[in-house]
């Protein structure tokens, strides 16, 4: 290092010293080991400081690299219109981009997003007779194909459908006014045969009245043109595409497993700082879900090799632990008990997944016009107005319970009276949330009653304090009465929305509140209801309501009987029925105490539905009547 130039700067030199033989042909000799790097516009000085003597001045790294290496990006300042920051383009510029993208076909893969080389690979063996320049992913599932010549273009489109993989796939012209960001496929062409139709009716320039009763628009192409003989008449036909709506937070069991599981929930605990420990519950609930959503297979894959432990290091524990993660997260979709007795990833395991999801999913439906509406949104709509004019309003006219009707029966104790309000212990709310199964489906807020159980360690003592606090006061927040309803068609095909069968689907709090409640009224209702009735009492069945009413009915026949009748009562919609107002009359007649009649009321009354169709909730709307299916209450 030598100092020159300002006092006390340091010059750096880089480079080895030369010999100090003459340079050969006007060159600065070099050592035979090492080069010097250098350039025309820097030649090679010697000695230091420009005095030639000893070492040769070195090239900087700056001067190495040329400053024009072809484009010059220049500033150019945003202007300010109304307060909004505006990006300044030339319009020459769009136009060349234009131009330059004017050769490209836009396509995608309807039911699958490949990885972009399998596309690449797949466009060059469909189209190897035409230049293709480039293959562009423009978003997850979208593709961009730009040709070398327009005309290559054109024979793509007009070639007719392709299909990767026994799907369909895609093809568009990219035009300049297309968003690629939210292009959506809105329609997509089948092509339908006909067997057995005779050459004479194949209606080569009118096909539309071969497949009227079809009521499609039909149109041709190059696989339906074509006047040939043959054993079949394609026609192609446009039919509408709706995107399935996106589906709502769901917890997943596998996530248990994954080591940052319980750092997460202690972690969470501690943000808590709400007097009511329902709100606080509801808080700490809601700050989960985007943690435990980035809790996948890979990420405990990752983990566990990151942090290996004696016991996982092998291969095979390795294999067998994500394997039970895949197996739990199946179990939760296929509803099927018989998994836990030993059968796991079978065909028939993976049918049972698609035959549910199948069986769920409505696309078409009668409105209250008899009119035929398609779409998810669509049909969301419709279900959505039929529940809310059904439970979202109040009866007009209601008849009043007479309390002298109950003096004909038998009304609760005092000592039973006593008995219903006692506290409950933090045991028993345990015991209740503990017998709520795993793979139950979860309410609105998307969690089950595993993660409760895995997390108990640090919810447990914040759960029972909310339970206890809600039997205190008697008040239960709304977001723990949102209930969400799920139809489930009755029949195979559903056309009406009476088609579908409702079923309520409430969060894990309010099934442990319910079960609390319904386990004291276990204790009292054999000795308020009659023995001739056949349900709500342990050890009675529906069945023997039947079993009498065929009894009677065998007998009815015989001679010398009294005159009388048999009537046959629908009780249409009897659950949706039920006036609040006259349930808690009843309660009150047969003399249950007032705080345990507010438990019960609080339950009913801060309901709020959402309808879950095809995977996605809708809004909430404030309920006005009727009981919730599959409410132990």
């Amino acid at each position: 290092m030598a100092r020159g130039g300002k006092r006390g700067r340091p010059r750096v030199h880089l480079g080895p010293p030369i010999s100090s033989k003459p340079p050969t042909n006007g060159q600065p000799a070099a050592s035979p080991s090492t080069s010097i790097p250098r350039t025309e516009s820097t030649p090679l000085q010697h000695g230091i400081n420009g005095t030639g003597a000893g070492y040769a001045r070195p090239a900087t790294y700056a001067s190495l690299v040329n400053p024009d290496e072809g484009t010059t990006l220049e500033f150019i300042p945003v202007l300010e219109i109304n307060g909004v920051k505006c990006a300044k383009v030339d319009f020459q510029d769009i136009e060349d981009e234009v131009n330059y993208w004017q050769s490209a076909v836009i396509c995608c893969v309807l039911g699958a997003n490949p990885p972009i080389t399998v596309i690449e690979g797949y466009v060059k063996c469909i189209w190897k007779d035409y230049a293709i320049n480039k293959v562009v992913l423009v978003k997850k599932g979208l593709y961009l194909v730009r040709f070398e010549d327009y005309q290559d273009t054109l024979k793509v489109i007009q070639k007719g459908f392709y299909l990767f993989d026994q799907k369909p796939f895609i093809v568009k012209a990219w035009i300049a006014e297309m968003e690629t960001n939210t292009e959506a496929i809105a329609s997509l062409p089948i092509w339908v045969q006909f067997p057995e139709l005779d050459i004479k009716l194949f209606l080569h320039q009118q096909p539309t009245g071969t497949v009227g009763f079809l009521e499609i628009k039909v149109k041709k192409d190059n696989m339906t043109q074509p006047q040939g003989l043959s054993d079949h008449s394609p026609i192609s036909l446009d039919f509408p595409t709706c995107p399935r709506p996106k589906k709502s937070f769901q917890f997943f069991d596998m996530w248990v497993k994954d080591p940052q599981f319980m750092d997460l929930g202690a972690m969470n605990l501690e943000k808590q700082s709400h007097a009511s420990k329902l709100q606080a519950l509801k808080s700490f609930l809601c700050n989960m879900r985007g943690p435990l959503a980035c809790l996948t297979e890979a990420t405990m894959q990752i983990s566990m090799h990151s942090k290996p432990k004696p016991e996982n290091t092998s291969h095979k524990q390795t294999y067998v632990s994500l394997t039970h993660s895949a197996l739990s997260l199946i179990k939760q979709q296929s509803k099927a008990e018989w998994i836990g007795f030993g059968d796991e990833c079978s065909k028939y395991f993976m049918a049972k997944i698609r035959q549910r999801k199948a069986m769920t999913s409505i696309f078409q439906l009668k409105d209250k016009h008899d009119q035929w509406v398609e779409g998810f949104e669509a049909v969301a709509d419709t279900i959505t107005d039929f529940y809310k004019d059904l439970l979202g309003k109040h009866e007009s006219q209601r008849s009043q319970v007479d309390p002298q009707v109950t003096e004909y029966g038998q009304t609760l104790s005092l000592e039973q009276q006593i008995n219903l309000y006692q506290p409950f212990k933090e045991t028993e709310i345990k015991q209740a949330f503990f017998s709520i199964r795993n793979f139950k489906s979860p309410g609105s807020d998307g969690f089950n009653s595993g993660f409760y159980k895995a997390s108990w360690e640090h919810t447990g003592n914040m759960v029972c304090q909310a339970v206890q606090e809600f039997f205190r006061n008697g008040e239960l927040p709304s977001f723990y009465g949102e209930t969400k309803l799920v139809k489930l068609p009755k029949i195979s095909n559903p056309e009406k929305a009476t088609d579908s069968r409702p079923i309520s689907y409430y969060n894990v709090i309010y099934k442990t509140i319910t079960k609390l409640i319904c386990s004291r009224l276990k204790e009292v209702l054999p000795t308020i209801i009659n023995g001739g009735q056949g349900a709500f009492v342990k050890g009675r069945e529906l069945i023997f309501n039947v079993l009498v009413c065929q009894d009677l009915i065998r007998g009815y026949n015989r001679k010398f009987l009294p005159r009388s009748c048999i009537m046959k009562v629908d009780l249409h919609q009897a659950f949706e029925s039920v006036h609040w107002a006259i349930l808690e009359e009843w309660l009150k007649a047969l003399k249950f105490p007032p705080l345990f009649i507010k438990w019960i009321m609080n339950c009913i009354i801060s309901i709020q539905f959402t309808i879950s169709i095809n995977g996605k909730q809708g809004d909430l709307f404030k309920g006005k009547k009727g009981l919730k299916h599959g409410d132990p209450l």
